[in-house]
């Protein structure tokens, strides 16, 4: 029976792992592959306590929970998405996606063959990431020829007034996503305070505002 389970999560695994080729990563298949790591984990320890009764199984079950919950709060997830993502997708100067900007925001394991089902285009789930993602994000939004000046926008449809199908389309295509991801993290960027004090959100405004100075 345990080793049905453990086949059971390699399969599910290998599912998952096929999916993000060719989807790439969202915040809920990052969360998939961590609850099957700790299925994993928590079924070594079934295991033993099997041949084991004298196993601290409980004990066990909530140090691996704990840690395993603090390493996937640590590891900043909307930074990784942000990197494997925009890694792959098209590129700025007109060249073919395979020799686009991937070469600038990823390495071997980000832009490599694991990842490269097909080009990456979900501006939309981008501009809803939080300030984690803005190490990456940022400097991608320089390339693209972003207008940092819009991050005071109250609106950022307000950069597009002058066509309708932009505005509604922007959130969607490389050079509106970006307006949309500053509108979004705008409000937390600016209510920071020392209770609600926030390490990426302060990087954040800081690559913001100092592409607002360097104009």
């Amino acid at each position: 029976m345990s080793l049905c389970t453990f086949i059971m999560i390699a399969s599910s695994v290998m599912r998952m792992i096929i999916y993000i080729r060719y989807y790439y990563l969202t915040f809920l298949r990052i969360f998939v592959l961590w609850m099957l790591a700790v299925l994993f984990v928590m079924f070594i320890g079934v295991l033993i306590n099997i041949y084991r009764e004298s196993f601290p199984l409980f004990r066990y079950g909530v140090v691996i929970v704990t840690v395993l919950y603090l390493a996937l709060s640590f590891s900043h997830p909307d930074y990784i998405i942000a990197r494997v993502n925009i890694a792959n997708a098209p590129g700025t100067d007109g060249a073919g996606w395979e020799e686009s900007v991937a070469q600038d925001y990823g390495d071997d394991f980000f832009t490599g063959p694991f990842f490269r089902g097909s080009e990456y285009n979900d501006y939309s789930y981008l501009s809803d990431l939080s300030a984690d993602a803005a190490p990456v994000i940022i400097p991608y939004m320089e390339s693209l020829g972003y207008d940092f000046g819009a991050y005071e926008l109250e609106n950022p449809t307000d950069i597009m007034r002058d066509d309708t199908q932009a505005q509604w389309w922007g959130g969607y295509q490389p050079k509106g996503f970006g307006y949309y991801y500053l509108n979004h993290n705008k409000k937390r960027l600016d209510q920071t305070s020392l209770r609600t004090f926030n390490i990426s959100r302060y990087m954040a405004r800081k690559q913001i505002e100092a592409r607002i100075d360097g104009k």
